[in-house]
This record gives structure tokens, sequence and C-alpha cells, in this order.
């Protein structure tokens, strides 16, 4: 429910060539609303980040964009979504840069690339936990037959 909101907000935002704010603000509200069911902060932070663009970019509210996008970074900088928690970062970055905070801007890009790297970093370590887990080493990489139906065949 919070994400068809969310996405369902972002998609009346861009079908209106960017200039219906209040529709846009409304589903993001719902899927906040909706989001407290959830424990993943990603949830809540999504539509958060981008009730933050629409403040900053839409409605050239820095200010109030800018807590929301940090908001963001923070709900979803709890492991749940590295990616998300990078974007909101690099959002709030942008904000602090167009009020001229430059040290804040840098810190804030700087916490985005860590969280964008520590999500890279973590999908090739599940690639390579993939690629080397015995059952995927024998059936994916060598068609041969994953481990328990060898083990079947060993066994009779």
């Amino acid at each position: 429910e919070a994400l068809s909101a969310t996405l369902t907000g972002r998609l009346a935002w861009n079908v209106s060539g960017q200039r219906d704010h209040k529709t846009a603000a409304r589903y993001y509200e719902l899927a906040i609303g909706a989001a407290g069911n959830v424990k993943e902060g990603w949830v809540e932070a999504f539509p958060r980040m981008l009730q933050g663009t629409l403040a900053m970019f839409g409605r050239n509210d820095l200010d109030s964009g800018l807590g929301l996008v940090e908001k963001a970074a923070a709900l979803a900088g709890d492991g749940s979504s590295h990616v998300l928690a990078g974007w909101a970062s690099a959002f709030a970055g942008e904000a602090y840069a167009l009020r001229g905070r430059e040290r804040e801007s840098r810190f804030a890009m700087e916490r985005a690339t860590l969280h964008m790297t520590t999500a890279a970093d973590y999908a090739a370590l599940q690639e390579l936990k993939h690629a080397y887990d015995p059952d995927n080493v024998f059936s994916v990489n060598h068609n041969i037959a994953p481990v328990d139906e060898r083990r079947a065949v060993l066994a009779s």
C-alpha cells in the first residue's frame, strides 16, 4: 500500500509536467501513513524523500525539503536500503549547496558515497556468495546436480 501510494504520487507529478504538487503531496502523505505498519525504514523513507524533492524543486522551499530528505536518509540508513539512504543524502547535499553551506554539502555527499559504496559492496558480496555456494557451484557453473540430488543418488 505504501509503495503503491508513493508511485502514484510520483506518477501524478510527472504526468502533470511536475506542476501538480498538491496531488503528489497527498499520495506521499498516504504512503507515509501506510508505512507506519512496516518495520523497514526504507518504506517510509521513499515517500519522505520524494516529498523533500517536491518541496525543494517544485515549491522552492529548501528548508522544508532539506528536513524531509535528511529524515529520509536517516530512516533508510537503518540498513534497510543503502541505495535510498545514499540517494536522499545526495539530495541533502544538493540542498546544502544551494544554500551556500559547502561544509554540510560535502559531508552529505560523502555520506551518500558511503551508502552507495556499501550498497554496491553488498550486491557484489551477494553475487560472490551465490557463485560460491556449493549448490550453485555445481548446478549453475558446471551443470552438475545440486548437493541434495547428489546425496540422494549416493544414498541409493
